[in-house]
This record gives structure tokens, sequence and C-alpha cells, in this order.
């Protein structure tokens, strides 16, 4: 891939990364708010679903950080990570959508607000999870260049 590529790749996922945390962070305030965050501490595998909910988004802040970094530095890298960039720009989409999705049906108290993110969750974590196989796959691969 081009340079340029890896710059849109990676300020799109750190965008969206940020935008997770965002809503996240908006989610909590409005816990706190309503008085409910006892009740969703106590509640089974809300540990889980809170680490699902932060670790993600700073998985997309930091792969969009370093895809950011191999446009801006013009590092050649090989197709397995390249590859990988191009996965994590379709998770960032479809995470995206979520948020938005997300967001409206949190800002309209809509009922199936948790339904609609587990349904765009699921595909986006499982296109992360490829993200990382083939990152450490490509960087295991990469061949060293002497100078």
């Amino acid at each position: 891939m081009k340079p340029k590529t890896f710059k849109i790749a990676g300020s799109i996922s750190f965008f969206v990364g940020i935008l997770f945390l965002g809503v996240v962070l908006y989610t909590i305030l409005q816990a706190v708010i309503n008085d409910t965050i006892y009740s969703l501490m106590n509640a089974p595998g809300a540990l889980l679903d809170w680490g699902f909910l932060v670790v993600v988004p700073l998985l997309f802040v930091l792969f969009g950080a370093y895809y950011f970094w191999v446009g801006h530095k013009k590092i050649k890298v090989n197709k397995l990570i390249s590859i990988s960039a191009m996965v994590q720009l379709v998770s960032s989409i479809i995470g995206a959508i979520s948020i938005v999705m997300t967001f409206s049906c949190m800002l309209g108290h809509g009922e199936f607000c948790g339904l609609i993110i587990n349904l765009l969750g699921i595909p986006v974590v499982i296109l992360v999870l490829v993200v990382i196989v083939l990152l450490i796959s490509g960087m295991f691969f990469r061949k060293r260049r002497s100078k």
C-alpha cells in the first residue's frame, strides 16, 4: 500500500477509537448521573463488558497511531501488514457505523441500544483479532534490511 493510504487508514482508525472512548465516557457519565453504576458493576459479566468497552477502543487508537506512523515515515512493509491495515479500515468503518447508531439510539432513549452495539461489535472484535494476528505475523516475517 502507498504511504498516503496508511495515513488515511491510521487517521480513521485513531479517530474511531477516540469516538468509541467518547461514547464510553458519555455512558459512564450518564450512569453516574442516573445513579446506576452500582447496579451495573454488580451485574454478572459487567467487568467483562467494561473491559470490552475500553480495550477495543484503545486498540483502535494504537493501531491507528501505528498505521499513521508507517504512512508518515514511508516505511516499507510486507503484504501481511498492508492487509492488516485494510482489515482495520473495514473494522473502523463498521465501528463508526456502530457509534453513530448507538449514540443516536442513546440520545433518543431507545430500547435496543445495547443490542445494536453488540450486533455490530461482534464483527468489529473479530476483525480486530484478525488485525492482531496479521500484524504479529507481518512483524515476525518482516525481512531485516541492513543500511
